[in-house]
């Protein structure tokens, strides 16, 4: 039997192994500020996966799919929007990190029924953890494991080999 703390604790080392990844890339990016508007755009692809799943039975829509879909969505706008570039990048990630709250509340509105368990995705439950919440966040330990030669070559020398390090971690961790 496992302890009521092992599974959460797994679940804290993971994501100290994907947090430090990233934050460690949007500060040698001199972005920090990335990390928040995305994080924040999430909130649009969990709300929406919450309403097609409650409203019309989609059994397919999880939060997990509509935060990665939304997560996508907001990069590509990153990457490709000329608006994400020199001055006024702090002006799309302002826009990006109010859309996404603004669509993922509005969704959550729109849903009927008490959503309660969406909040839990703002505020956090780790206690709560599953074992293939545990699965799912070491596929994506993995895929960022394997991110790493392209990572060394949009970072400078020291930080690449740091984030290396960082990521190469993920595939010393218990795996679910």
């Amino acid at each position: 039997m496992i302890s009521i703390l092992a599974l959460p604790l797994l679940a804290s080392a993971l994501a100290a192994v994907a947090c430090g990844a990233v934050g460690t890339f949007c500060v040698a990016r001199h972005n920090t500020y990335v990390a928040g508007a995305l994080s924040h755009a999430c909130f649009a692809g969990l709300g929406l996966a919450q309403y097609l799943a409650v409203a019309h039975g989609c059994a397919w829509a999880t939060p997990t799919l509509g935060a990665l879909a939304a997560a996508v969505a907001a990069a590509l706008f990153l990457a490709l929007s000329p608006a994400a570039r020199g001055a006024r990048a702090d002006g799309a990630l302002s826009a990006l990190w109010a859309t996404g709250m603004a669509v993922g509340l509005g969704f959550l509105s729109a849903t009927p029924g008490y959503q309660g368990s969406l909040l839990d995705y703002l505020f956090g439950s780790i206690l709560f953890v599953s074992r293939g919440d545990l699965a799912e966040m070491a596929v994506f330990a993995a895929v960022g494991a394997k991110s790493v030669p392209a990572i060394r070559q949009l970072c400078p020398g020291d930080t690449a080999d740091t984030l290396a390090a960082l990521i190469a971690l993920s595939g010393a961790l218990p795996q679910a």
